[in-house]
């Protein structure tokens, strides 16, 4: 039997968590995000849900978090997958040539046509196996969509890749204390009750 209106305790519970939401350091939260998952957030974090929960036989505040996060995937020339990177990693590339007085033929024209290829090898992957491969190497929910940003022809392993950057939504939990001190940082499905929304 209930003592007390629930949505007494909404209310309530949707003030303090939007109390700790302008409180909230988000460079610290992108340092802490970079530092589990080796990935870079590219866009503002925006905060989907949030909730007071037990975690570890403790309550904690745990909250929801959505990014776009960006990444490198390389693949041979026999179009295998060989890993990610983030995109700002320093690899050889036919780009990296400065000396323009010995060319034979436009550099312009080269670099139109290799972006053109490398277009056509984003048009073709199969983003589904991209999501796959992501999720299992970086053990995060995403929304499905991946988006071509760039690419590039380099030296890898000492044989010709093909590095495609991609944009990719991905979903998060943070975990803080009662303290305001970080617990755990999560894929956004262990819940031990709904979570709700911030902005309800």
């Amino acid at each position: 039997m209930s003592i007390i209106d629930p949505e007494v305790i909404h209310k309530g519970e949707k003030g303090l968590l939007s109390s700790i939401l302008t409180s909230l350091d988000m460079y610290q939260i992108e340092k802490l995000f970079n530092k589990n998952y080796n990935l870079s957030l590219k866009e503002k974090l925006e905060l989907k849900k949030g909730d007071i929960v037990v975690y570890n036989n403790q309550i904690a505040y745990k909250l929801g978090f959505s990014a776009v996060a960006t990444f490198s995937l390389l693949m041979d020339k026999m179009g295998y997958y060989q890993g990610f990177t983030k995109p700002n990693d320093l690899f050889l590339s036919n780009a990296e040539k400065n000396d323009l007085e010995n060319s034979i033929t436009d550099f312009e024209l080269i670099r139109v046509k290799e972006a053109e290829f490398l277009d056509s090898l984003a048009a073709t992957i199969n983003t589904r196996r991209i999501i796959e491969f992501f999720q299992k190497v970086f053990k995060l929910k995403t929304n499905g969509i991946v988006i071509y940003k760039d690419g590039d022809i380099i030296v890898f392993n000492g044989r010709v890749a093909y590095k495609l950057v991609f944009d990719i939504e991905v979903n998060f939990s943070l975990y803080l204390d009662r303290n305001g001190k970080h617990i755990e940082l999560a894929i956004s499905e262990d819940v031990q009750r709904i979570p709700r929304d911030v902005n309800e």
